[in-house]
């Protein structure tokens, strides 16, 4: 894939994701305020021992919903991004990136849906995202390994 269509996917993505959170803060009335009353309601609680982490005290249903909402948007968008590479003929590399963004936004997405419904807590979701990130990290690392010039 030349550097051109590589800028040109770049400006693609960033306009897909204008289009979605521009689309979210149409559809969810309040969605400002449900925002600073999230960020709002941070407090520290404690952990293990000495260890303590900024926790939300109170559900934000509808802010998680609208998270929920643009991950399994922009997840989708991925899954389209990662036809065009194929399409433009991009490295292994580049396609294992998009692949293992993919599975991030859906499951991050999925997640986001049972910390709406309470059926996790705030330290299991972070958890979660934790590990979905290591695992991202690590099949990049592992495709740039198998696939190096």
């Amino acid at each position: 894939m030349k550097r051109r269509e590589e800028q040109l996917l770049g400006w693609l993505s960033f306009g897909a994701f204008l289009v979605i959170v521009g689309g979210i803060f149409l559809i969810t009335p309040n969605l400002t305020d449900e925002i600073k009353t999230f960020f709002t309601d941070f407090k520290l609680e404690q952990v293990s021992g000495d260890f303590y982490f900024p926790t939300p005290q109170n559900p934000h249903p509808t802010f998680y919903k609208s998270i929920a909402i643009f991950c399994f948007a922009y997840g989708m968008y991925q899954f389209i991004l990662l036809i065009l590479k194929f399409v433009l003929k991009a490295e292994p590399t580049n396609k294992s990136g998009t692949f293992t963004s993919i599975i991030f936004w859906l499951v991050t997405g999925c997640v986001m849906l049972m910390l709406k419904n309470e059926t996790i807590e705030w330290l299991t979701f972070i958890a979660t995202l934790v590990i979905l990130a290591a695992i991202a990290l690590i099949i990049t690392s592992a495709t740039h390994m198998t696939f190096r010039k």
